[in-house]
């Protein structure tokens, strides 16, 4: 299979972003999980600045997604003009076997994926509003609010039991992970007090 990607011209890839760093990440957040920004053309300053591509401990999922996050901290993501590159998908590549791992498996994934998002979260000086605000998109993007985001639309469609199993251990691995810190202390504070609503709203809780 191969895929061309196609972009309309001055389109941004956080289509609802405004200039603000802050509003690129919630937007990132509830939007967007694909990669594709990391294959253009990126500032150096930006590069180091985010850290560059790291693996993780569950099979590199969603590294890139991670990084794109971080870039776009650093700056907006505008998409060029026109198909760019083709990339042709292989069986058995990292990639492929993320789609076809068990279920216990990808939930664990996802859950790893929505936790490093916001580990990033906490290392930025943020104003207390903002914590909230990006805490209640995490939770959005744990129980992926939109199609785009992630390949696991199983998620999606949980039930208001199954909503509060993700949601326990999601903020179980955000308690056993997250670095000691007023930026710890502030996103589980944040999370715990929108958790209740999005459990009992799904998908329909709005930010």
């Amino acid at each position: 299979m191969v895929w061309q990607l196609h972009a309309e011209a001055s389109a941004t890839l956080l289509r609802s972003s405004a200039p603000a760093p802050r509003w690129r990440l919630v937007t990132y957040l509830v939007e967007h999980h694909d990669g594709l920004a990391f294959r253009g053309l990126i500032r150096t300053e930006a590069a180091h600045a985010s850290g560059g591509l790291q693996p993780n401990s569950a099979d590199d999922f969603a590294a890139e997604a991670v990084w794109v996050l971080k870039l776009a901290w650093q700056g907006e993501l505008v998409r060029a003009e026109g198909a760019e590159w083709r990339k042709r998908m292989h069986a058995g590549t990292v990639s492929d076997r993320w789609l076809h791992w068990a279920p216990e498996r990808r939930t664990h994934a996802w859950i790893s994926h929505c936790v490093e998002l916001m580990t990033f979260v906490t290392t930025l000086d943020l104003p207390p509003g903002w914590i909230s605000l990006l805490a209640h998109a995490g939770l959005l993007r744990l129980l992926r609010a939109t199609p785009k985001l992630g390949p696991y639309a199983e998620i999606s469609t949980l039930d208001h039991n199954g909503r509060a199993i993700m949601v326990k251990a999601y903020r179980r691995a955000l308690d056993e992970a997250l670095p000691a810190g007023e930026g710890r202390h502030r996103l589980l504070a944040a999370t715990d007090a929108v958790a209740d609503s999005v459990v009992a709203d799904g998908l329909e809780t709005g930010l």
